[in-house]
């Protein structure tokens, strides 16, 4: 028998081996299986929404897309922009004579309110095109900074920010304080790039446009051939 895929294998010289391959290929091979019916899934979902009437709705109307999408950019500017000043705190460029708790409590609850709105205003322009947005390589990766801000976030809350007592009056916070604030800002810009990038897909790729590089059909989540 000829070594099992170039991997030098030989089923005299191994049994133990052998049967440790077999296990991770059954493994392999059934994870490979649940995230395709997970992709399906998610796919067949996006079609079930675009084809409600309020999906429809809301995508043909003359004004409401328009006030929605105006919403979100609006919310957008406002979680940001605030967020953006809590950073630079962070990271010791502005308002040094200020105390970072102050500045957190005054412009968080502003934070908060404009990252909400965001959301809904976001969920709302998803379900107006779920299945084009769904297939959207732009969508996936702002989702996926939006994941990683969280991230983020939630790390200097867990760690740096519990100290905060030790450097709150700082002019300049700690290392630590500013690589977060530092890392937000990034992540912020990058998240509002994507989000400008969304609607010109189609210049470049679309799912309805075959054929095309299998990568940008697997980064987008296109279903070719029979379904």
């Amino acid at each position: 028998m000829p070594p099992l895929w170039g991997c030098g294998i030989d089923e005299h010289e191994s049994p133990a081996l052998l049967t440790r391959w077999a296990i991770f290929s059954r493994r392999f091979a059934a994870n490979r299986t649940a995230a395709t019916v997970a992709v399906m899934s998610l796919l067949r979902l996006c079609e079930w929404l675009a084809s409600t009437p309020g999906s429809t709705a809301l995508h043909e109307s003359q004004y409401l897309y328009l006030v929605v999408l105006s919403v979100h950019v609006l919310t957008l500017c406002l979680f940001v922009g605030t967020a953006a000043m809590i950073d630079l705190r962070l990271m010791g460029l502005t308002m040094q004579r200020v105390r970072v708790s102050e500045v957190m409590a005054r412009l968080l609850p502003w934070t908060t309110a404009g990252f909400l709105l965001m959301i809904l205003s976001g969920s709302l322009l998803f379900y107006a095109a779920p299945l084009v947005r769904y297939q959207n390589i732009f969508f996936r990766a702002k989702m996926l900074t939006l994941v990683l801000a969280a991230i983020n976030v939630w790390v200097f809350h867990k760690t740096v920010d519990r100290r905060r007592a030790e450097w709150d009056l700082d002019p300049v916070p700690p290392r630590s304080a500013r690589v977060g604030g530092g890392v937000a800002l990034v992540l912020w810009a990058i998240l509002i790039m994507l989000g400008r990038m969304i609607p010109y897909q189609v210049y470049w790729f679309d799912c309805n446009k075959q054929p095309q590089p299998a990568i940008l059909n697997l980064l987008a989540g296109c279903v070719t051939g029979s379904r």
